[in-house]
């Protein structure tokens, strides 16, 4: 299995033309919003074993459908102000970190997929 057959398994890819909020099995962390209190009480932390690159927001995401809470997205367009951040001078340690990292989350949550998916699915009915 490759990194974008292991990925597609949790992420969503939205059309951009969507306008209608949904909810869905991950956003990704910039933007994101959370409550504070429901984090602390049902989440307690970010996994920073992720680090320093991807998948800490799509495991805080599938993690908290699994603790009762909802993950939503809604297209809401904007321009960073930034050159792309960490990985811009990183792209070969990126891809492997991000490969490691895929599998790592389809470790942690294969077992939970349709568990997951029905979950997002109820929730947008």
């Amino acid at each position: 299995m490759n990194n974008v057959q292991i990925l597609n398994l949790y992420i969503v890819h939205l059309d951009e033309q969507c306008t209608n909020f949904k909810f869905v099995h991950c956003v990704d962390r910039a933007p994101m919003w959370i409550n504070k209190n429901l984090f602390m009480e049902k989440l307690h932390h970010i996994d920073y074993s992720f680090a320093p690159f991807m998948g800490d927001d799509q495991e805080l995401c599938l993690r908290s459908w699994l603790n009762g809470l909802l993950v939503g997205w809604y297209n809401c367009p904007f321009k960073s102000l930034s050159a792309g951040g960490m990985r811009i001078w990183n792209g070969s340690f990126a891809n492997e970190q991000s490969l490691k990292n895929a599998k790592k989350i389809y470790q942690m949550y294969a077992l939970k997929k349709n568990q997951i998916y029905d979950l997002v699915s109820d929730a947008n009915k």
